[in-house]
């Protein structure tokens, strides 16, 4: 084999790895811990406790998600969106899979521990083990999988909350309210755009098992309105009336218009209405967070 050829070989499997961490996902939960950290601490950021923290969440998130690909194989093969996964084409073994994702969560939680706090490597393990080892079997076992998943999507602005030095208040009971809630307009649009595939992979998507689809648009709207009150309830801390009034502004537009775009997905129940509402939550829960971030600082 050329040098060339090895490099190629290399790369591809680099790409593999780095695939099995799930990035987007894990993009958004080092997001979440991240402004969540801001949002707790305040003015009295510590940067090397924030940056141990986003570190830590790295290595154990991308074990939980391996672990996610290795136990759903066969469920994987059966979805086109998951299909071409390393594990399902066989690109990648069984046993390294695990390997890895026990090296990085063995590495991952002292590492929290030790560098960020006790607090923030049980809230790490709490999100690791709930995602793995509850999410992953319910998805084709009950219909609730999105309500058992949405803890441990959750749960992360938990790990920036204790990597801020706060214990669990009502500022960061709303916060971790506002991640909660937001998946499940969320999760409602995606699950409508790929019933199909969820069908053929007997994943247990409240789309498949009422093909109707009322009961996800009726879910989006009641969380929805969920996520704007939990929205609104968090800026009840906020210390500065300009922060709070331009807060408040922010996450009622946010809130109501995601709310407005879920009214539209459980009405039209097509596939135009999904995209729109999935594509706005992805857009409103950096928005909320930032804000809400912006406003814990302002001193004014």
């Amino acid at each position: 084999m050329s040098v060339d050829q090895e490099a190629t070989v290399t790369s591809s499997r680099m790409a593999d790895y780095v695939e099995l961490t799930k990035p987007k996902i894990l993009v958004l939960v080092l997001v979440t811990v991240s402004l969540a950290t801001v949002i707790g601490a305040g003015s009295n950021l510590v940067l090397w406790t924030w940056l141990h923290a986003l570190i830590g969440t790295t290595l154990v998130a991308s074990s939980a998600s391996m672990l996610n690909q290795l136990f759903e194989v066969s469920t994987d093969a059966r979805m086109p969106r998951t299909s071409k996964r390393p594990l399902p084409m066989g690109r990648l073994m069984r046993w390294e899979v695990l390997g890895l994702a026990t090296l990085t969560v063995c590495i991952g939680m002292p590492y929290l521990w030790f560098n960020v706090g006790l607090a923030a490597a049980f809230w790490a393990f709490a999100t690791w083990s709930l995602y793995a080892f509850v999410y992953t079997p319910a998805k084709t076992r009950t219909s609730w999988n999105t309500a058992i998943g949405a803890i441990p999507g959750a749960l992360p602005v938990l790990i920036g909350w204790s990597a801020a030095g706060r214990t669990l208040d009502f500022t960061g009971a709303m916060v971790f309210a506002i991640m909660f809630c937001w998946q499940f307009p969320h999760f409602m649009a995606i699950a409508w755009l790929y019933r199909q595939h969820y069908q053929a992979a007997d994943v247990k998507m409240l789309t498949v098992t009422d093909p109707t689809g009322k009961s996800a648009g009726r879910l989006a709207i009641g969380m929805a309105v969920a996520t704007l009150l939990a929205a609104v309830a968090a800026g009840g801390t906020i210390t500065s009336s300009i922060g709070l009034f331009g807060y408040v502004a922010v996450s009622m537009a946010l809130g109501v218009y995601q709310l407005y775009l879920s009214i539209q997905f459980s009405k039209n129940l097509n596939e135009g209405a999904a995209r729109s509402l999935l594509r706005f939550s992805l857009v409103y829960l950096p928005l909320q967070l930032a804000s809400l971030t912006l406003a814990s600082v302002i001193v004014i």
